[in-house]
């Protein structure tokens, strides 16, 4: 049995944005047909980014959510807000989460600047509702 190798030589500039940029819309096109939602937090817990499939699923829309704090969203005395302080104090942190009929199996991971401090939050959630019927 015998192995081909072969070169491959870099891609011009040009085609690497064409690249990157099919990647990106091949990547919208899952993320709104899949039960996820990925989000973005601000350092006070505000969501500055939000879209994904899951969201339809729940009734929800990014528009009503955006500029929203979690905390208002998901209650303030919750085990899904005590997940999302304990990645605010710099750990990745995984639970589930309550919305509206819905049930989320979410990760939450701190983003950081460039000194090391936490500015804010990157997650995504699962619907896994249909796991409880």
């Amino acid at each position: 049995m015998g192995f081909d190798i072969c070169a491959v030589a870099p891609l011009p500039e040009k085609h690497s944005l064409q690249n990157k940029l099919m990647q990106w819309d091949e990547w919208q096109v899952l993320l709104a047909n899949v039960p996820a939602v990925l989000f973005r937090l601000d350092r006070n817990a505000i969501f500055t980014h939000i879209e994904g499939g899951g969201l339809r699923l729940l009734g929800l829309d990014s528009a009503t959510l955006m500029g929203r704090s979690v905390f208002e969203i998901c209650g303030d005395d919750t085990p899904s807000a005590a997940d999302i302080r304990r990645a605010f104090t710099g750990q990745v942190c995984v639970g589930m989460m309550v919305l509206g009929q819905g049930l989320l199996d979410t990760a939450y991971a701190p983003l950081r600047d460039t000194a090391g401090s936490v500015i804010g939050l990157v997650g995504i959630a699962l619907d896994v509702s249909e796991r409880l019927v």
